[in-house]
């Protein structure tokens, strides 16, 4: 944001949250779908969290799938457990 004449300029974005049931190619066919509409480094920021959040839990998911908690070398095991699943 910067001001000028005493007017000050912000990026703001607008989006919405849909129920997953009721989300679509063509959109949100749900009237329980909430409209938002904040700054921009609010939202980029939410955004980045989320997504890594999102990563750090198909980690742990898949470090518990490997079953490495009881390996003497967990390092080990789980090294090639992620190289074998992606």
């Amino acid at each position: 944001s910067w001001e000028d004449d005493g007017y000050r300029k912000i990026s703001l974005v607008r989006f919405k949250l849909c129920p997953s049931a009721y989300c679509s190619s063509s959109g949100c066919s749900s009237d329980y779908a909430g409209e938002y509409v904040v700054d921009l480094m609010t939202f980029v920021d939410a955004y980045l969290e989320s997504k890594m959040e999102a990563k750090e839990y198909q980690c742990e998911m898949m470090r518990e799938k490997c079953g490495c908690d009881d390996d003497a070398d967990d390092d080990y095991c789980g090294y090639y457990c992620y190289n074998d699943y992606g």
